[in-house]
Parts: structure tokens; sequence; C-alpha cells
């Protein structure tokens, strides 16, 4: 190859650390290592120096003198120590089918952020937001173990923050879930009001309730 191409290639391979760098940076948004189709784009995208010195290799071009096969192999080498984590987040979609990020269930099996859940129940898990889930023997918050049971077949949201089972009331502000201690679930309903200077955002037949907490008789 021609002292032109020696410098271009050069040139190509200078940018090389920074698009690795920009595909690190395209990794740090939400949902992105579940995306499978921008993590490939991303591969692609940074494997350029493999495709150069594999083109330079078949047609026997030579780099600076020296033979292209070897720094094929080097480049290729180097892109998989680079790129391990974000190779094996396909890996894992792809064949062990389940996401990098959040919970999923595969087989008999659940999992979250990609690590094994063994106290979970595949059969009777379903997540409820991104963090919370619930299966027929716990809650779980970022796939750790809560405290409070619920019934999964009669587990379902009513309004707002607040959930309820065949037995309890809950309330979820968003990563946590708390029991409203001593609600009626026949007469709960989420509505809010202000009587005699205290608000409350729901009630039964009993006490008002503020935040999943009881404030005043009803």
């Amino acid at each position: 190859m021609g002292l032109l191409g020696n410098i271009l290639v050069t040139f190509a391979l200078i940018f090389w650390p920074m698009v690795w760098i920009v595909s690190i940076m395209g990794m740090g948004g939400p949902g992105a290592s579940n995306n499978l189709s921008w993590m490939l784009q991303l591969l692609l995208f940074n494997s350029y120096p493999i495709w150069i010195f594999a083109v330079l290799s078949y047609t026997g071009s030579t780099y600076w003198g020296l033979n292209s096969h070897y720094f094929l192999l080097g480049i290729a080498a180097l892109f998989l120590v680079l790129n391990v984590g974000l190779i094996y987040s396909v890996y894992n979609l792809v064949v062990r089918g389940i996401n990098n990020e959040g919970y999923s269930v595969a087989g008999d099996t659940v999992y979250w952020n990609a690590s094994l859940m063994p106290e979970a129940d595949s059969g009777t898990f379903q997540p409820i937001l991104k963090r919370l889930a619930i299966d027929q023997n716990h809650f779980y918050d970022s796939g750790r173990v809560l405290d409070i049971v619920a019934d999964p077949a009669s587990f379902r949201h009513i309004e707002e923050l607040y959930y309820r089972d065949n037995e309890h009331i809950f309330y979820v502000p968003y990563y946590e879930v708390r029991l409203v201690e001593e609600a009626e679930v026949e007469s709960f309903e989420v509505i809010t009001e202000t009587n005699n200077d205290v608000t409350s955002d729901a009630r039964d037949a009993h006490f008002r309730y503020y935040s999943g907490e009881k404030v005043a008789p009803r």
C-alpha cells in the first residue's frame, strides 16, 4: 500500500479510541442495554478497523511495510477485549433470552439485571413497576426480597399509588411497598378531601388516609 493509503488508515485508527468512548456513552441511555438493534449498530460502528485490515489482508496489501494479517488479528483481539461487556449484553438477549436491565423470566428462572433470583417463583412472578415485582411468596425491589406478602392472583392497581389484593391495601410510592394498616378492603376508595383541616387521599368505612397512613376517623 502506498504512502497516502498508510496515512489514511493511520488517520482512521487515531479516531478509534474516541469512537469506542462514544459507544460506551451510547449505552448510558434508559433501556439501551435491552435494545438489541442499537447494540448491534454500536458493535458494527466500533469494528471499522477490523474491516479496514480485513480488506488489506484479503488484497495482500501491507501497512507501513508490515503484513496486514497480523494487524487484523491484533485489532480483532483488542476489539473483543474492549467490547466484552457489550458482546455479553447481546449474548444475554439473543442466546439466554433475558434482559440486561430490569426483570425477565426465562423458562423456570427469574432474573434481575441478568442476575439469577433464586427465591422467585417464575409461574406467579409479575413486575409491578420498573423495580418492584411480586410472586406468590414475596415482593421484590431491584431483585431483593421485601418483607410484605401479597396474593399475586388478586393483586391489582386501584388508583394513584394504591394497590390491593383480596385481604390488604398497599401504598406503593414508586420503589417501596407499604401495607396500609387496618384498611378495610371492601370499602376502600381513593379520593382526595379536606375535612376539619385534615387532608386525605383515600378512605374506607372507618378511617381516612394520606400517603398510606391513617390520619383521621371517617
